[in-house]
C-alpha cells in the first residue's frame, strides 16, 4: 500500500492496461494493474487526492480547460535530493 502523499506523478504509458505511479520511495515505479475501464475511476481517485497524472512523456493530462489551468499554476512538490558526497 502507498500513501497517496507519497506518490510524486501516476504515468499513464501508451498500453492501456496499467498506470505507473512514481513514488518518493521507489526508483523505479510501481505499476498498477486496470482495464482500460477502470482506468478513469483510478485517474479521477489520484486527482481527487493531488496526484498529477502525465502521460508517457511527461505532459499534464487533465479532463478540462480549466483542470489543465490549475495544474499548471499548481507548483510542484519539491523533492530532497540527496548525493552521496553531501
Amino acid at each position: 500500500m502507498i500513501p497517496f502523499a507519497d506518490i510524486l506523478t501516476a504515468e499513464l504509458p501508451r498500453s492501456r492496461r496499467r498506470v505507473d505511479l512514481h513514488t518518493r520511495a521507489a526508483i523505479q515505479p510501481v505499476g498498477v494493474r486496470c482495464r482500460p475501464v477502470e482506468r478513469d475511476e483510478v485517474e479521477s481517485v489520484l486527482r481527487v487526492a493531488g496526484v498529477r497524472i502525465v502521460d508517457c512523456w511527461g505532459a499534464i493530462i487533465a479532463p478540462t480547460l480549466a483542470d489543465f489551468e490549475d495544474e499548471l499554476a499548481r507548483e510542484p512538490v519539491p523533492v530532497r535530493q540527496s548525493s552521496d558526497n553531501a
